[in-house]
């Protein structure tokens, strides 16, 4: 059983859908341990950082600090409608 935290293993079903032509991938299998025996708890906490700063719970404050800035600054709301045009894309 896996601990909390720890990722599951590569799945071969899914090597074989990319690549259905092909009987084996060997090198895949490779990359596969290759990455499991080299991957650092650093890494994954920095990583769950970066994924967190980009989740709506820091973009959209962002967003609203940046566009009042240019609305009060430069008395300019373009940059906010950009702003809320990009966040609502990357959302839905």
């Amino acid at each position: 059983m896996r601990g909390r935290g720890e990722p599951a293993p590569l799945p071969t079903e899914s090597r074989t859908a990319v690549f259905p032509g092909v009987p084996d991938l060997r090198v895949g299998e490779f990359v596969e341990a290759f990455v499991l025996a080299h991957r650092a708890g650093w890494v994954t906490s920095f990583m769950r950082v970066v994924t967190w700063l980009g989740s709506t719970a820091v973009l959209i404050p962002v967003a609203l600090v940046v566009a009042g800035y240019f609305v009060i600054r430069h008395r300019d709301w373009r940059p906010g409608a950009q702003l809320a045009a990009a966040l609502g894309g990357a959302v839905t």
